[in-house]
């Protein structure tokens, strides 16, 4: 996952604390609600510090797997829609062209890949109809 863009500010807000003078936030990143996910600090490294503890940038940004025709995500993707069970693979050339390669053969972010497809296809309950 790429590391993303940490704005911070001095905002030395009109209390007597001085712990919350500094603020972190990811830069273009907003609640579906608004508002902003805020660290806060004394300083601005204790402000950065407490943002990434609070949250954590690999829980606020979605993962982006590639899509391609008989990748990870896409093999996923396809058993969870003929019903099949989760049985990490792929294929090097596109769905039955190239070499298949399963789990042995995998990276972790392969197999992620792969178990994030399945899961989008399950949450979407789009299934193929047998009948």
């Amino acid at each position: 996952m790429h590391t993303p863009k940490i704005d911070t500010k001095f905002e030395y807000p009109p209390i007597p604390l001085r712990c919350f003078d500094w603020a972190a936030t990811y830069a273009d990143y907003t609640y579906d609600e608004g508002g902003v996910p805020v660290g806060r600090g004394a300083t601005e490294a204790e402000a950065i510090a407490d943002l990434l503890e609070s949250f954590p940038p690999d829980e606020m940004f979605e993962q982006e797997y590639s899509k391609r025709h008989g990748g990870p995500w896409d093999r996923g993707s396809a058993d969870s829609y003929y019903g099949r069970p989760r049985v990490p693979h792929y294929w090097t050339g596109g769905t039955g062209k190239g070499q298949r390669i399963d789990a042995a053969g995998m990276s972790s972010a392969e197999i992620a890949a792969y178990y994030a497809g399945y899961d989008d296809n399950e949450a979407s309950g789009d299934k193929k109809d047998w009948g």
